[in-house]
């Protein structure tokens, strides 16, 4: 009997499910509230409308065009390494902060693309943003050690195929 949840399957929930959060947030934000409005949530957390024409911090570099192309090709990128730790059986937990990392780039080339701009629910960050924060945090807090065995692995692979001994 095949698993239901197998990696992969685990992987597109994870993508498809922040992807659709990410756009019903941004959706709301834009029809329900004014620009530079805020909605407090909590004492520390609020809720604000703004749009960031380019990167982190809205800051612009080369303009949208290199921006939009560097985003897409990285996107590629970490969906072709996400789909070969799949395929290798790395560990789950790994494979979602991949898949965190991979949507919240995705969400931000769909806001670039579609939108134009960026929708932040906060002077911050948005929460494509969030999921990327997310993503490598849990990658340095719970894989730092796996990730480092996993590159020196890889560095003895291409030494091997190289001819190379250590």
């Amino acid at each position: 009997m095949k698993k239901l949840f197998t990696k992969g399957r685990i992987a597109l929930l994870v993508i498809f499910s922040v992807l659709i959060i990410d756009q019903i947030i941004k959706i709301w934000i834009k029809t329900h509230m004014y620009w530079h409005e805020s909605i407090r949530v909590t004492d520390w957390f609020y809720i604000y409308f703004t749009e960031n024409n380019g990167m982190a911090f809205g800051m612009e570099i080369f303009g949208k065009l290199f921006l939009t192309t560097f985003r897409i090709v990285a996107v590629g990128l970490i969906g072709y390494y996400l789909y070969k730790i799949i395929k290798k059986g790395f560990k789950t937990g790994y494979i979602v902060c991949v898949a965190l990392i991979l949507t919240g780039a995705l969400g931000n080339i769909i806001d670039s693309v579609f939108y134009g701009v960026f929708f932040n629910e906060s002077p911050i960050f948005n929460f494509a943003d969030a999921a990327i924060s997310c993503g490598i945090i849990a990658l340095l807090l719970f894989y730092s050690k796996y990730l480092n065995e996993s590159y020196h692995s890889l560095d003895k692979n291409k030494k091997e195929s190289l001819g190379h001994e250590e």
